[in-house]
């Protein structure tokens, strides 16, 4: 594909051409036109003037004619039409004048009204092209003199013929043409330079841009496009790919701070394993009772329990970011489904002695993956008991809002900020490492929004009120409509 400012040239330039012979041809046709009628008033007040020379003086129609030295004065002092023919005669074709060259000559036929100019063009004896004006006339009466004739006959009519060589007037309209064409095209050069210039002055804000992102990769998702001095229509354009820098340097660095982080949480229990794998390559089976291998292995299988479940949760977030997982939306109690989460919870509750409050009617119908909804929920309560403080109170509930339930569950959070709430979806996130169990990963509420997106749940983490934190879940009753 051609660049867009070999594009713009292309097509600013053809319009500037279809406008440039537009304008010539309407011009020409102007010039030719105009020229034509100058000449042709010209012919015409020649062949009035001769008109007006003619007079009858006598009863035996002798004409007195002044025309001839006329002629003689037009031809003297008007050099530009020096090559002027004039021929006078009746009516019926008898000729009472003529300059010489028009021998033999087919004049026109005479136009049928009185001083009604026609024109047309002769071909002479000797090949040459003339412009020719005709124009029938009465010739005046002496006024001095009584003429007993009837004047108003037709033979008393005159026609007379006046000839210019139409090679003048083509020669003007050539060099007129010529002019034109010669100044249309130094036009059109010019025309050309400018739009150039002006493409590539319009160009410069796209050009600087495209130079800017030749210097970004990944290594460096620092530079940011300027947007001062910038044309109003790119200012957007650049702002947005700020937006879109700024997202994509976030999602490496979370991808940087993801990997780093899952390399930290497997070299630990992998570590772990190691450390057992060599103290039982080491294990006297005569100096060791059957307890310390029942030990030993009871600590091998709670690793690799925490390995597969750091691993299965991973697994879960990348099928579900791809979107790989395939819900089954059925109708599913939600009641009923977080007070058997809540139940499976209430040994780890007991230890740390927390007291739930459940706020809800049952049933609570709507429309999920069980499973999923499940995994959601049980990470949900998970989270909730192992950071809640010992001895505080959890309060679960079930709401109506429109098309759709809202779980909200609620504990005590002395201290935490609204950043820090705002975190809690992050991998690996924690508020404080010391505080944290070794077994949990800090995945649990990743994979709750990876799996809400799935079954088109709202998730929201917030402050509710002071130090007491809220999760929220709205899960729709009904099922989503095909996209």
């Amino acid at each position: 594909m051609s660049s867009i400012r070999r594009r713009l040239f292309r097509s600013l330039f053809g319009w500037l051409l279809a406008l440039f012979a537009i304008i010539g041809a309407g011009f020409t046709a102007y010039l030719n036109n105009s020229t034509r009628t100058l000449y042709d008033d010209h012919l015409l007040s020649l062949a009035t003037s001769i008109a007006a020379s003619c007079e009858i003086d006598d009863d035996d129609l002798a004409l007195q004619f002044h025309f001839i030295e006329l002629v003689e004065g037009i031809l003297s002092e008007v050099p530009t039409i020096a090559e002027l023919l004039i021929d006078l005669r009746l009516r019926d074709g008898t000729s009472l004048f003529q300059t010489e060259g028009l021998e033999g000559a087919r004049m026109p036929e005479p136009p049928a009204e009185f001083m009604e100019p026609k024109y047309s063009s002769l071909t002479l004896a000797d090949g040459s092209r003339w412009r020719a004006i005709t124009v029938r006339f009465r010739p005046a009466v002496d006024p001095d003199i009584e003429l007993e004739i009837d004047v108003e006959q037709p033979h008393y009519d005159l026609v007379v013929n006046v000839l210019s060589p139409s090679e003048s007037v083509d020669r003007i309209t050539r060099n007129l043409i010529i002019g034109f064409v010669i100044s249309g095209l130094l036009l059109a050069v010019g025309a050309a330079l400018i739009v150039r210039g002006t493409i590539a002055v319009g160009l410069r804000p796209l050009n600087s841009i495209a130079t800017a992102t030749r210097g970004i990769d990944t290594g460096d998702l620092s530079r940011r496009f300027e947007t001062s001095g910038l044309p109003d229509e790119i200012v957007p354009l650049t702002r947005r790919l700020n937006d879109l820098l700024d997202r994509i340097d976030a999602g490496f660095r979370r991808e940087r701070r993801f990997t780093s982080d899952v390399a930290h949480e497997l070299r630990t229990p992998i570590a772990s394993l190691k450390v057992l794998a060599e103290l039982g390559s080491k294990l006297d089976p005569d100096a060791n009772t059957d307890e310390d291998f029942r030990e030993y292995f009871r600590d091998a299988t709670e690793l690799a329990v925490r390995l597969e479940k750091l691993v299965t949760t991973l697994l879960g977030m990348v099928r579900s970011e791809a979107g790989q997982l395939n819900a089954t939306l059925v109708p599913v109690d939600l009641a009923r489904l977080l007070g058997q989460v809540i139940d499976a919870a209430a040994p780890a509750a007991g230890q740390r002695q927390l007291q739930w409050a459940r706020e809800w009617a049952e049933p609570a119908m709507v429309t999920s993956d069980p499973a999923l909804l499940r995994a959601v929920l049980e990470n949900v309560v998970d989270n909730t008991v192992s950071y809640a403080p010992s001895g505080s109170g959890i309060t679960a509930r079930i709401s109506g809002e429109g098309e759709a339930l809202v779980v909200a569950v609620e504990n005590p959070a002395p201290g935490m900020t609204a950043e820090e709430a705002a975190s809690v979806f992050e991998p690996f996130w924690r508020r404080d490492a010391s505080r944290s169990d070794s077994s949990h990963s800090g995945l649990g509420l990743s994979l709750v929004r990876a799996y809400a997106v799935q079954l088109g749940i709202d998730v929201r983490a917030e402050l509710a009120g002071e130090g007491r934190f809220r999760l929220t879940l709205r899960i729709p009753t009904a099922p989503r409509p095909s996209a």
